[in-house]
């Protein structure tokens, strides 16, 4: 995914995930993953900086965080975002969810990864 950071894993609190989650949803149908990540060397941007390039790579850095500015109409105020370059770093260990979602061919193992089984 590209963004604020530039290509990577974006990542953010439990609260402004739901946020999101729940403004895509349409309030109803959400999930969260819960995450377990390293971020290794971290770089931390002041404030509401953004590197759309991810010049923080180049720079020796494996992850990076800044503050996501407000968005309107979804989050009612800013909060921390951070990209990792490495998917690997990332372990899903749990989800949270509102509503009923159809998850076909999904297989849920929160002890390793999150397999999604394309058929």
């Amino acid at each position: 995914m590209e963004g604020r950071l530039g290509p990577g894993i974006y990542l953010t609190t439990h609260k402004a995930a739901r946020w999101v989650a729940e403004h895509r949803g349409n309030g109803e149908i959400w999930c969260v993953f819960e995450i377990e990540v390293d971020l290794g060397h971290e770089k931390v941007l002041d404030g509401e900086q953004d590197d759309e390039r991810g010049t923080w790579r180049d720079e020796g850095f494996q992850s990076c965080r800044t503050t996501h500015p407000t968005w309107h109409n979804v989050t009612p105020e800013p909060f921390p975002e951070w990209c990792v370059c490495n998917p690997a770093n990332c372990k899903i260990v749990g989800m949270v969810q509102s509503g009923h979602i159809v998850r076909p061919g999904l297989v849920q193992n929160f002890e390793k990864k999150l397999t999604i089984v394309r058929r």
